[in-house]
C-alpha cells in the first residue's frame, strides 16, 4: 500500500508503512518443489516464502549494520532513506512561506479528525504524533507494524530500522504542515519492543 493513498484517506499523510527496502528477486531462494501459486512465473518463489525470507533478511541485515556502524551514521542513513521515501510520495519541498503557529494548529486540528486528538497534538513547540493503523484495518495496537514488509514479524527488530520513519515524519511535517525544517525524535516503536509508534516533532 502506498503511503500517499492512505494519507489521502485520513487527511494525515504518512500514517502508513515505513519505507520498504528493495530486495532483488535474484537473491530470493527458489524451491522448484513449491511453485508460486498465482505468480506469473510458475517457478517463482511463493509469496509467503518471499515474505519469510525478507523478514529474516531484514533482521540479519540490521543486526550487522548495528555491529559495523556507529549510531549517528545509522540514523543518518535511515533518516535519508525515510526522506527519500516521503519525497517520492509527495514531491520536493515547495517555496511556500513558513506557516504561522495558528496555521500549524489549524492543520493539526484537521488531522485530528482522522487520527483522533490523542494521536496528534501540540504542546509548546513540540507536536506529538502517533502512527495508528492502515485503511485495511491493521492496527499498531493489535501488534501490526505499518510497514508491509514486516507488518507481522519479526516480533522485534533493531531500533535502527524504525529510524526510517523519523526521516519520513520530518519530511512530511515540513512538506505538509510547517513549510520549514523540523526535528523529529522516535519515542517508541512497535518493532523496537514498544507498544506503539510515537514521535516528537519540534517545530
Amino acid at each position: 500500500m502506498k503511503r500517499s493513498q492512505f494519507c489521502k484517506n485520513i487527511l494525515a499523510p504518512g500514517i502508513a508503512c515505513s519505507c520498504v527496502l528493495g530486495i532483488p528477486a535474484a537473491v530470493l531462494p527458489v524451491n522448484p518443489e513449491h511453485p508460486g501459486a498465482g505468480n506469473a512465473n510458475p517457478g517463482e518463489t511463493p509469496c509467503n516464502e518471499k515474505i519469510e525470507f525478507t523478514q529474516k533478511w531484514v533482521k540479519r541485515f540490521f543486526d550487522i549494520l548495528d555491529q559495523l556502524t556507529d549510531e549517528e551514521t545509522r540514523k543518518k542513513l535511515m533518516h535519508a532513506n525515510g526522506a527519500a521515501c516521503a519525497r517520492s510520495a509527495y514531491g520536493e519541498f515547495s517555496e511556500e512561506k513558513p506557516a504561522t503557529l495558528a496555521e500549524i494548529d489549524a492543520k493539526i486540528s484537521e488531522w485530528q479528525k482522522g487520527l483522533g486528538k490523542e494521536n496528534i497534538y501540540r504542546e509548546g513547540n513540540s507536536v506529538y504524533f502517533n502512527y495508528v493503523g492502515n485503511p485495511k484495518g491493521l492496527k499498531i495496537a493489535d501488534g501490526y507494524c505499518l510497514c508491509p514488509m514486516i507488518e507481522n514479524g519479526p516480533a522485534t527488530l533493531s531500533p535502527t530500522y524504525c529510524q526510517c520513519s523519523v526521516g519520513y515524519v520530518k519530511f512530511m511535517f515540513r512538506k505538509l504542515i510547517t513549510f520549514k525544517p523540523v526535528e523529529a525524535e522516535l519515542l517508541e516503536s512497535l518493532r523496537g519492543g514498544g507498544k506503539a509508534c510515537r514521535f516528537k516533532v519540534t517545530i
